[in-house]
Order: structure tokens, then sequence, then C-alpha cells
């Protein structure tokens, strides 16, 4: 008896290793139910995984009618779920678009160069107010000039110690140069940049090239006040 109940526990042991089952008779449930195969099968409707239990008694598989079926409740709680979803992503949307919008738009900044009552030359910079708009079109008061000049440097570009000659706008076009001012500050002038010059009396300040290439810009002299 003792060597039958060894040789019934290595039966059993080899049993579960080779099926994967704890004991014969949920083999059979799992062959006898043809829903069984769908046990670990992913429901791809809702992505839900969706089982269906075998009882204990040869495999007959729980009825419908007996509870809820998990596909029904967890549809609902995915739709229900997806409602307060919605409405906070569509109202921090709807709400939070014209703050992003005004955050977004580009100031037009000017670089201000003026003698100060000290007789150096300082700087600050302002934006461009814009007072009037056509469709997507924003644009600012008009600005009285006297003319246009084009004008490009070398890399060689260098003027020492000088004020401005009038009062002017300078627009960088492409390339480079920098000017430096009295306390020891320079101000890169890069594609895009803006400058005022307005230090026409007192120390002025330093021009010089930045990088191997020609600069290009465009001068315009303001009219007399």
């Amino acid at each position: 008896m003792r060597w039958a109940a060894v040789t019934f526990r290595e039966t059993e042991k080899h049993y579960r290793r080779i099926t994967g089952y704890e004991h014969p008779w949920m083999l059979k449930a799992h062959l006898d139910d043809e829903d069984g195969r769908a046990l670990a099968e992913t429901r791809r409707w809702g992505n839900v995984f969706c089982r269906r239990r075998l009882s204990t008694t040869g495999g007959t598989p729980y009825n419908r009618e007996d509870r809820p079926m998990p596909r029904t409740w967890l549809a609902r709680a995915l739709v229900l779920g997806w409602i307060p979803t919605l409405f906070v992503a569509g109202g921090a949307r709807w709400f939070g678009e014209p703050a992003a919008s005004a955050q977004e738009r580009t100031p037009i900044r000017v670089t201000r160069i003026y003698t100060g009552e000290d007789g150096r030359t300082h700087a600050e910079e302002y934006d461009v107010p814009l007072t009037s708009s056509r469709g997507a079109t924003e644009l600012s008061d008009p600005v009285a000039v006297t003319g246009v000049q084009f004008r490009r440097t070398s890399p060689d570009y260098f003027i020492d110690w000088h004020t401005a000659p009038r009062r002017q706008f300078v627009i960088t076009l492409a390339g480079e140069s920098e000017v430096e001012i009295g306390d020891g500050t320079t101000i890169r002038l890069h594609p895009g940049h803006i400058l005022l010059a307005e230090d026409t009396t007192g120390q002025g300040h330093v021009s010089r090239a930045v990088g191997d290439e020609d600069r290009i810009s465009i001068f315009l002299p303001l009219a007399e006040r």
C-alpha cells in the first residue's frame, strides 16, 4: 500500500507538469466546454478580457441569466468614464485657447540706445504697440522717415567710439555685428533685430562685425520731431 501511494503521487505530479491541470476532471471540463478554448483570448470589443468560468459539475458553464455579463457592465463603465474625461479635455481646450493664443504672439521688440545725463550711451528695450488690426494683421502707428538706405559691411567692419549721425532705425537682414556702450554692455545685432540709435551726443558707442560673413542692413532715418 505504501508503494502504491508513492506511485500515485508521482503519477499525479507528472500529470500536472504535462497537462497544467491539478486534477483530471479539470481537463475534462476544459475539453467538454466548446467555449473553454477562449478562456484567455482577448475580446476586442472594448479591449476587455471576458472569461467564462467553468463549474465543477462536469464543465457546465454559468448561465448568462444567473448574473450580469461582465462585458455589459464594463462597457457601461467605459462609456460613463469617457463623459467626464471629454468634458474636462474639451473644457480645457475651449477655455485655454484664448490665453494660449495671446501668449504665443511674437512681440515686435526694439533695442533703443540713447545718451543719458552722464553723457554715456545707455540701452533699453521696448515692444512696439500695435494699435489697429485688419483681419489677421496687426499694425502700429505710422512712423515718419526721410528715406531708406541699404548697407553692407564686411567681416573687417570696426568703428571705434562714435555717436549716431542722426536718429534712425537700423534693421539687420543678414549677418551679425555688435554695438558696445559705455558700461561695457554689448548688443548683438542679428537677422531680424531692430535697433533705434538715438545717442547723437556724448561718448557714443563702438560698432564691430561678428563672424566671417557680410552683414546686410537697412537704415531708416527718422524725420525731425
